[in-house]
Formats: C-alpha cells, sequence, structure tokens
C-alpha cells in the first residue's frame, strides 16, 4: 500500500518520521527512491547536523 502524505513533505526511509521534502536528504536508486533526514542519513559522516550537535554539548560542559 502507497501512503499518500501533502504535496512537498516525504517520510523518513530510517526513523519512519514525516519532513518537509526540501530540508531532506534524497537519493533514488534502482530500488526507489530514500529520503532521510539530515541527522539520520547514513551516507553524511560530517553533516552539520552532528556538527552542531557536538558543539552544542561541547558549549554545555563549558559553562
Amino acid at each position: 500500500m502507497v501512503e499518500t502524505l501533502m504535496w512537498g513533505y516525504s517520510r523518513c526511509y530510517k526513523c519512519g518520521q514525516v519532513g518537509k521534502r526540501n530540508t531532506m536528504n534524497v537519493y533514488r536508486d534502482k530500488e526507489g527512491m530514500k529520503v532521510y533526514h539530515p541527522e539520520c542519513d547514513p551516507n553524511i559522516e560530517s553533516s552539520v547536523y552532528k556538527i552542531l550537535k557536538n558543539l552544542k554539548k561541547y558549549m554545555k560542559n563549558l559553562i
């Protein structure tokens, strides 16, 4: 069964949460289209999200 979401929204392939397509990473392969949140994306090692998350932890430790 294919799920219908509002225009411009997609479901994350990893966590299942719905998000805006323009803020998510889209990959197309022979299996179809896979959409990931930046924080769930297994293809990005040093994403901005991970850097900011680590920076936030570092700043908490300073205070």
